[in-house]
């Protein structure tokens, strides 16, 4: 009977354990954390990759370089229209005052007091 009873304990303490050991990996895979990477690339893609974002760079500055081009050129342009209005009213005076002739400088009296 003490051999059975040492066998039944035997079992109970394995199934116990068994028990507790089934209950804890399931736990385990219940708490698995997934972590995920992005897609492989290769190193050709990556370099693809590195110029287009470049070149998209370098095309972002080209066209702010030719905006502000465009802004200096129109100033330029709006000072020399302003200078050419002034060349146009000093021309006409010059052209009327060689319409008129010269003018006889008149020698001013002095006055007495």
């Amino acid at each position: 009977m003490q051999i059975i009873r040492k066998y039944k304990i035997l079992v109970i303490v394995s199934a116990v354990v068994l028990a507790l050991w089934m209950v804890r990996s399931d736990a385990a895979e219940r708490n698995v954390d997934v972590y995920t990477t992005g897609e492989y690339k290769s190193d050709m893609a990556r370099m693809v990759e590195a110029y287009e974002k470049l070149s998209t760079q370098y095309l972002a500055v080209v066209q702010q370089n030719l905006s502000m081009m465009n802004f200096n050129d129109q100033q330029v342009l709006e000072k020399l229209a302003a200078i050419e209005k002034k060349i146009d009213i000093l021309t006409e005076k010059v052209d009327t005052l060689q319409t008129e002739g010269p003018q006889p400088l008149q020698p001013e009296m002095p006055t007495k007091n």
